[in-house]
């Protein structure tokens, strides 16, 4: 299975816990071949954070289910603002970041705090199924970091997301 959702992982409280860890906001990047290029086709911000054992403590037990039993020693918070998007891209192509198994998204903001900025998965390789996130705070999705798919243009408020990239050994397979 390529795609799965599920409703309201996180309470609300454990959404302000890796929240919090939010400490210095930059322009992401984008990164080819070892190399950061720049481009619109993303726009949005980002906090890079460790792996505490209290962002453990927090998510593993709750991803047990999908036989994850590490996270990665880093992940990120973004923030899309007013116009900032992230274009149809994939996680993990060719021999960029072949370390990528799993992209893990966490919503951090309520679904009332803005409008637009929809995560859209394209679930399958002929391009015909995809997939629009639910919004709610605390929703979780984790889909194959090859798959196509894009945080469309944040129309007004903020929203803010947890991004890791599990890697096989983050799994018990």
């Amino acid at each position: 299975m390529s795609l799965f959702v599920e409703k309201k992982l996180l309470t609300v409280e454990e959404c302000d816990v890796l929240f919090n860890h939010i400490t210095e906001l930059e322009p992401s990047t984008i990164i080819r071949n070892s190399e950061v290029v720049n481009s619109n086709h993303r726009t949005s911000f980002q906090s890079i954070i460790k792996t505490t054992d209290d962002i453990k403590k927090i998510l593993l037990d709750k991803l047990k289910p999908f036989n994850i039993i590490n996270l990665p020693p880093e992940s990120i918070i973004l923030r899309y603002e007013v116009e900032q998007e992230f274009k149809w891209h994939r996680d993990r192509w060719d021999d960029n970041f072949p370390e990528r198994f799993k992209t893990l998204v966490i919503q951090l903001s309520d679904n009332y705090e803005y409008e637009g900025g929809n995560l859209i998965v394209n679930v399958s390789e002929d391009y015909d199924n995809r997939v629009t996130v639910n919004v709610d705070k605390g929703n979780c999705v984790l889909f194959r970091s090859d798959l196509l798919h894009c945080c469309t243009k944040v129309l007004s408020g903020t929203r803010y997301s947890f991004v890791s990239w599990l890697r096989n050994e983050d799994f018990n397979l």
